[in-house]
């Protein structure tokens, strides 16, 4: 996992594409991918969906809509990792934020954890915003799913700094 403030996000992506051979994907444009297949397959509304999404978030444990859209986003989960596991090379994920605000952290520790084996994407970067204030690593509030340092890496600003002047 690499980590970098929330300002330097573009930077950093940018950054690494310049430099490494890498395949970027958005984690979100892939869920929101999936789970439309999903509700497509299954004759779900899609501005039904929407309207779950639209849910305030002190409303959403008593709501039934948000409960089936959790479901639509559980049943896309295993579509996004089939498609990361076909992707060749190195993959640079962007953008997790759905995984937080939906609860499905947890999947990206498997993702993590499957990385090099079958089913698995060959090679993983996650790339996640952080500034660094917290004790521990967060997303939207949620934990991530990483236990030791060994398992993230912030980015130093004077390695973006010199992208940016290598770039120009």
């Amino acid at each position: 996992m690499l980590v970098v403030s929330t300002t330097r996000l573009r930077l950093a992506e940018q950054a690494l594409v310049a430099r490494f051979p890498v395949t970027t994907r958005s984690l979100d444009a892939l869920l929101l991918r999936h789970m439309k297949a999903f509700a497509t397959a299954k004759r779900i509304d899609w501005q039904v969906v929407l309207r779950a999404d639209a849910v305030p978030a002190p409303e959403r444990t008593a709501n039934r809509d948000w409960a089936n859209l959790l479901r639509v986003v559980a049943a896309a989960l295993p579509g996004v990792k089939a498609e990361l596991a076909a992707t060749e090379g190195h993959v640079l994920l962007t953008e997790p934020g759905l995984l937080a605000r939906d609860d499905q952290m947890p999947f990206l520790g498997d993702l993590m954890s499957s990385t090099g084996r079958p089913g698995g994407p060959t090679r993983l970067w996650v790339l996640v915003p952080s500034d660094g204030q917290a004790l521990r690593l967060t997303l939207d509030g949620q934990p991530l799913p990483v236990f030791g340092t060994d398992q993230w890496e912030r980015i130093p600003e004077r390695w973006l700094l010199g992208q940016r002047e290598d770039a120009a």
